[in-house]
């Protein structure tokens, strides 16, 4: 929430180009002011309730926001290259014109987690939608999904889920 004196329309895109989600002029009401970051935040916990919705394709329409969009294009970007070891928040920032420390910044308030977190949680995810359907073993879905160490991809899945990748390849059989 960006709070200002500077009243032009470029002052205000300037600033939700950098990344405001909200842009207030002074003088500011302090009731407008109350509903707006009421606001902010029902937005930005229904983005966080919802983005593994996103992931497995569930409407999403109740989340319409500028955060659903930008979520949706991280998740897009991760999918798209969820095989790639050397996909990194680096490389999420430059794609998403963003600044690592933006990134960081954004991700961690729409999501509850670092960015490293938020990327190996949506690979551990498809890890185990891999594992489930039985096809692939364990060392073929840790490098699937982007791990170049399956025993790191075993001790990071069991970290997320609390069983072993094998526990959930044994029960399917």
């Amino acid at each position: 929430l960006m709070l200002t004196a500077k009243t032009q329309i470029k002052n205000r895109m300037e600033g939700i180009e950098n990344g405001a989600d909200a842009y207030m002029v002074k003088p500011f009401d302090m009731p407008l002011l109350k509903l707006r970051l009421s606001q902010l935040i029902t937005s930005r916990q229904l983005i966080f309730n919802k983005y593994f919705s996103v992931i497995s394709d569930v409407d999403t329409s109740n989340a319409t926001s500028i955060d659903k969009e930008f979520i949706e294009k991280v998740l897009s970007y991760i999918h798209e290259r969820i095989g790639d070891p050397d996909l990194n928040v680096e490389s999420l920032a430059s794609q998403l014109n963003l600044s690592r420390s933006q990134f960081y910044r954004k991700i961690k308030a729409l999501t509850n987690q670092t960015a490293n977190e938020f990327i190996r949680n949506i690979r551990l995810l498809k890890a185990k939608q891999i594992i489930e359907t039985g096809n692939s073993n364990i060392s073929e879905v840790c490098y699937q999904v982007g791990f170049s160490s399956p025993s790191y991809f075993t001790k990071c899945f069991k970290s997320h889920f609390g069983i072993l990748p094998k526990e959930i390849e044994s029960t399917k059989l």
